[in-house]
């Protein structure tokens, strides 16, 4: 690796907690059932999504959180990584 390139773990904002939780979350106006796979302040990474590109705003409701809304910045296979544009709480779901 050069001196210039920055490994994706050191650009993240928060670290990732890997989760196994049930999630909804609204894209276009559809409520979906997913599964809740990892989480940091910053974002999330859901599982058992399809059909969802990259850019999307997504609306994430999770237990003991609430709804938040974010942006689709990475899509593979069945899952999708969803960028918050503020820091959340997420103690609520880690007791």
């Amino acid at each position: 690796m050069r001196k210039t390139e920055i490994k994706q773990s050191e650009r993240r904002r928060a670290p990732r907690i890997a989760v196994d939780l049930p999630v909804g979350i609204v894209v276009a106006g559809k409520v979906r059932r997913c599964r809740l796979v990892n989480v940091s302040e910053g974002g999330v990474l859901i599982g058992g999504t399809h059909g969802i590109a990259v850019g999307a705003t997504i609306s994430v409701t999770i237990t003991g959180i609430g709804p938040v809304e974010g942006r689709v910045i990475r899509v593979t296979d069945e899952r999708v990584a969803i960028q918050f544009p503020r820091i959340i709480a997420i103690s609520p779901i880690l007791r």
